[in-house]
């Protein structure tokens, strides 16, 4: 498993400066432990990262390897092969935390 310690160690300075930032703020790697929901039927569920995978639909989000090369993007790398989940959209970050919306959600909160 490719993890902070593989990327604290690469020849890729974007890995490394990601790497070096994430391990500074929890001290282990870059994977959220957690994530909760907003709107849908888990609505205000906060949940451990084994089991949003138990909940997943066995999608994951895509490896955007090439995001990972613009500095203002590096955040992306923590998002790589994270469970999907049925009614909602790809999760984001939020506070170390994995945050799941759905579609009505993320359209309210960008207006």
């Amino acid at each position: 498993m490719y993890g902070i310690k593989e990327m604290l160690e690469s020849e890729d300075k974007y890995e490394r400066e990601f790497a070096r930032v994430v391990s500074q703020q929890d001290g282990t790697h870059a994977i959220p432990r957690a994530g909760f929901f907003c709107g849908g039927k888990y609505h205000g569920l906060y949940m451990t990262h084994d089991e949003l995978k138990a909940k997943g639909n066995g999608e994951f989000t895509p490896r955007w390897s090439a995001m990972k090369y613009h500095n203002e993007n590096l955040v992306n790398l923590a998002l790589e092969d994270q469970p999907m989940i049925d009614g909602y959209l790809s999760p984001m970050l939020d506070g170390g935390y994995l945050r799941y919306e759905t579609q009505e959600v993320y359209e309210a909160l960008s207006r």
